[in-house]
C-alpha cells in the first residue's frame, strides 16, 4: 500500500491556489447537485481523479479517495490490520495511535514499539519483533508532527 499525505499543514504550491481560486470565487457550486455549475464541478472532479488514477495506478493498485487524513489513516488501519499482529510505535500520531487501541479492543493482536530517547523508533525492536513472524501490518511515522522526530522508513 502507498499512502499519500502530505500533512494537513503543509503550504499548498502557488499553482494549485491559482487553480482552486476559479472554484472559492466562481465555481463555488454543490457538486452532488443537479443544477448546471454543480454538473460541471463534479465533471471537474472527476476529471482530476481520472488523472491521479492514470498517473498512479497499476493493475496491482488501485486508487481510494477519502475525505480526510483521520478517516484515511482508519481505512489503511482497518482494512490492513485483520489477520496476523498489527504493529505501530508509541509515538505515532494520535489519529494512527488512537485505531491501533481500537483493534487491540476488538482483541486483533497489537504491539507498540517503544522509542529511543531523541523520539525515534528504535528500530532493533522493531525489527526484533518482526523477525518472529506473523506481523501483517505495519504502520510508522516518517515525520513526527509534534517532536519532529525522523524515522528512517
Amino acid at each position: 500500500m502507498i499512502y499519500l499525505d502530505n500533512a494537513a499543514t503543509t503550504k499548498p504550491s502557488k499553482n494549485a491556489i491559482e487553480f482552486a481560486s476559479k472554484y472559492n470565487e466562481d465555481c463555488f457550486f454543490n457538486p452532488s447537485a443537479l443544477y448546471h455549475g454543480g454538473v460541471e464541478n463534479k465533471n471537474a472532479i472527476n476529471a482530476a481523479k481520472e488523472t491521479l488514477i492514470n498517473a498512479v495506478a497499476t493493475p496491482f493498485h488501485e486508487v481510494v479517495f477519502t475525505s480526510c487524513g483521520s478517516e484515511s489513516d482508519n481505512q489503511a488501519v482497518f482494512s490492513s490490520a485483520k489477520k496476523g499482529v498489527a504493529v505501530t510505535s508509541q509515538g505515532e500520531h494520535a489519529a494512527i495511535y488512537s485505531s491501533f487501541s481500537e483493534l487491540k479492543a476488538r482483541g486483533v493482536p497489537v504491539e507498540f514499539i517503544p522509542l529511543k530517547s531523541n523520539g525515534e523508533i528504535d528500530e532493533e525492536k522493531l525489527y526484533s519483533f518482526c523477525e518472529k513472524g506473523g506481523v501483517s501490518f505495519v504502520s510508522i511515522v516518517h515525520v513526527n508532527n509534534e517532536t519532529g522526530a525522523i524515522n528512517d522508513i
